[in-house]
């Protein structure tokens, strides 16, 4: 804020906007997540990322495409898929489903 005129400068404005933009992404990713993750245990396993791969989103050509799926999520391989793993996916990616359609290539 511009001390003398008691307003906010457009730099000011522009960083409190994408603040906003990155916090609402992450609820999105969030209740998103939360979605998936049928028995509330903080983690997605297979039967949930299947779900991810419904044909309303992904074709599931076979189970070897939900298991590529895992073990491209679980990057401390523990067989399951934290919120924090699902996070950076949906964000390098920019979507699951580009993450998703990766697997499938």
């Amino acid at each position: 804020m511009d001390p003398d005129t008691k307003m906010i400068t457009y730099k000011r404005f522009m960083e409190k906007l994408l603040a906003m933009k990155v916090l609402q992404d992450v609820q999105f990713i969030q209740e998103l997540f939360d979605e998936l993750d049928m028995d509330k245990s903080g983690y997605l396993d297979k039967e949930e990322l299947r779900r991810l791969m419904h044909p309303s989103m992904l074709t599931v050509n076979n189970e070897d495409d939900v298991e590529r799926l895992l073990e491209s999520m679980d990057t401390n391989h523990d067989g399951v898929v934290s919120f924090e793993e699902f996070r950076r996916v949906v964000t390098e990616t920019g979507s699951v489903t580009a993450a998703a359609s990766r697997v499938q290539e």
